[in-house]
This record gives structure tokens, sequence and C-alpha cells, in this order.
């Protein structure tokens, strides 16, 4: 019987040492764990690039769907002054620039401010360079003693197309800057 309690104890004490603590798994270790946090911010910090890159890729879309339109027409307009209009033809020019402004407003009003500020109303100040260049051009037309092509109106003329193309390089600029 002796032998039987002592076979009994040796079999008690290996099932307890080895289900009662004794090689009992402890979790992870503090090394584990830190190693495991890291691959979660790591996860957490690329998912948030993902979408913020997600976000700036959609708002760059919408910026150049919005603008598209009046940017071709006021680069047109631009291009062709370098090979001179008559005042009917940059009339018309002017013309089509503000058309495209027209149909693209609201579009351009529903961008976010960075399209809104940075592309849309440097477009604006394009457009409104030309108009006044057309209105000078047009007082010219009327006065005899003018001269368009020399002198003070001439000056003017070209500060205003300068403004015009600058704003227009602006807005290009601004917009190539959006893209993600």
């Amino acid at each position: 019987m002796a032998s039987r309690v002592a076979f009994v104890g040796a079999a008690l004490t290996m099932l307890c040492a080895s289900g009662c603590g004794g090689t009992e798994d402890k979790g992870p270790t503090a090394e584990e764990k830190a190693s495991a946090a890291a691959s979660a911010s790591a996860a957490s910090a690329a998912a948030v690039a993902a979408s913020q890159s997600a976000v700036a890729e959609a708002q760059f879309n919408k910026c150049t769907e919005a603008t598209a339109t009046l940017l071709a027409a006021a680069q047109q307009l631009n291009s062709r002054l370098s090979v001179g209009l008559s005042f009917a033809d940059y009339g018309e020019r002017v013309g089509d620039v503000q058309v495209a402004y027209d149909d693209s407003i609201d579009a351009i009003l529903a961008t976010p401010t960075e399209c809104l500020t940075g592309v849309g109303a440097k477009l604006e100040v394009a457009l409104n360079r030309y108009r006044e260049v057309k209105d000078l051009w047009a007082e010219c037309i009327d006065d005899y003693s003018c001269t368009f092509g020399e002198g003070e109106v001439n000056k003017r003329v070209q500060k205003k197309w300068a403004a015009a193309s600058t704003a227009i390089e602006r807005a290009t600029s601004n917009l190539a800057s959006m893209s993600p």
C-alpha cells in the first residue's frame, strides 16, 4: 500500500507540475506585448495615411473636374495673345472664358477651400483682368486720339494681361500641388 501511495503521490505531483503552474504558459512577454503594440500602431498609422490619401485624391479630382473647362478657356486665350488678336476676336475669346466661368462656378463653389481659393479665385482674377482689358480697348476705339498699341493705355493693358497670365500660372501650380 505504501508503494501505491507513493505512486499516487508521484502522479499527483506530476499532474500538478504540468497543469498547476509549473510549466504553465504565462502569456506574452513584455517584449512580445511591445512588438504587438508597435504592429497595431503601425497598422493604425497606415490606415490613417491611406484614408488621408484617399481624401486628398478625391479633393484633387473634384477640383480638377470643377475647374477644367474654365482653366482650359483661360489658357487658350492667354496662348492666343502671344500671336495677336483683333478686338473682335479678343472679345469673342473673353466671352468664351466668361461662358466657361458661368458653367463652372457652381461646381467650383462646392470644392474644398484649397481649390476654391487656390484655383477658382485665381481663374476669376484672370477673367476679370481680361474683361478690364476689353473695356480699355473699347474705350480706346471710341477715343480717336487713343493709340492702343503704344502709350499709357498699352502699358495698362500689358500689365493686366501679365496679371491674368500670372493668375493662370498660379491656378495651374496650385492645382498641381493638390495632387496626392
